[in-house]
């Protein structure tokens, strides 16, 4: 499933935090049009951005405020002695009542936690959907946006398979809260990014995922490399891709890298693909033919 495109306001806020620091608008849009997956609607991108920050910079609680002449920065918040706190649960079809993975006990259990610590459940958010990966749920990815965008500022599971059965993907989540500022909370592992002890298992799980997307790209290439020497030939689409760029691939997923940010790398560079463009389903099957 194709993420949602993110908006310019979210972009502006992912630069201007980067940034640490108030910049001019025009250097503003130029960095917000590096942002992957960002969608800017009608206007050129400068004058798209400008119109943004300026519409922001007069609401009263706007996230933008100008602080020179064309210039703009995140508008300081005072700091709220209360953590909001989005409850966020998930069940697939077949879950529903088994083992306490049901809806209402993953609610009752976030509704405890954030009574106990002191922090405000502003919204919980149900998603009934099978499958591994976080980029495949739409509710979950309207959750993070919401975190990146300071709306809210952690994110609490009862369970941390209800974000991710993958550790990868898991991984992947935890990078994104600690670059994006806010918090996953998993109540099953003790993970809360604000404690001591819940960042070292963050760090293990890290680790951990780093781990085995390493494995996975060693375990593909060598397999490839038995089915060469073995006389194998490619699928007849996939001859359309030269072997030196299939070997690439490999390596690049032996070096951790995840197949959507292969394929991205390989269209920056201009590198011809098998249709208009790289995507990541076609890096995934040229993957998987390598190790079937």
């Amino acid at each position: 499933m194709t993420p949602k495109p993110i908006t310019a306001r979210e972009a502006a806020v992912e630069v201007l935090r980067g940034a640490g620091e108030p910049l001019k608008s025009a250097e503003i849009a130029r960095r917000v049009m590096e942002v992957k997956g960002v969608k800017l609607a009608g206007k050129t991108p400068p004058a798209t951005v400008s119109a943004m920050l300026a519409v922001e910079n007069k609401k009263p609680e706007g996230l933008f405020v100008r602080a020179a002449p064309g210039t703009y920065a995140m508008r300081e918040r005072p700091v709220t002695p209360v953590t909001r706190a989005i409850g966020y649960v998930r069940v697939s079809t077949g879950e529903q009542g088994e083992s306490g993975l049901g809806l209402k006990a993953q609610v009752a259990a976030i509704r405890a936690a954030c009574e106990q610590r002191g922090w405000e459940l502003v919204a919980i958010r149900e998603e009934v959907k099978s499958g591994a990966r976080a980029d495949n749920r739409p509710v979950l990815t309207e959750v993070i946006r919401a975190l990146r965008s300071g709306e809210a500022d952690a994110v609490v599971v009862a369970k941390l398979d209800r974000l991710s059965r993958s550790v990868v993907d898991a991984g992947r989540l935890l990078e994104q809260a600690r670059t994006g500022g806010f918090n996953i909370v998993a109540l099953d592992l003790g993970l809360d990014l604000s404690t001591p002890t819940g960042e070292l298992v963050a760090n293990v799980l890290a680790a951990v995922a780093q781990w085995e997307r390493r494995m996975i790209g060693v375990r593909t290439s060598e397999a490839l490399q038995v089915k060469i020497a073995g006389g194998w030939k490619s699928a007849a689409w996939e001859l359309k891709v030269p072997l030196a760029v299939r070997r690439r691939i490999l390596r690049m997923a032996e070096a951790a890298m995840s197949q959507r940010a292969i394929a991205e790398q390989l269209n920056a560079e201009g590198v011809p693909a098998v249709g208009e463009s790289w995507h990541r389903g076609t890096v995934i099957r040229i993957l998987r033919q390598a190790t079937a």
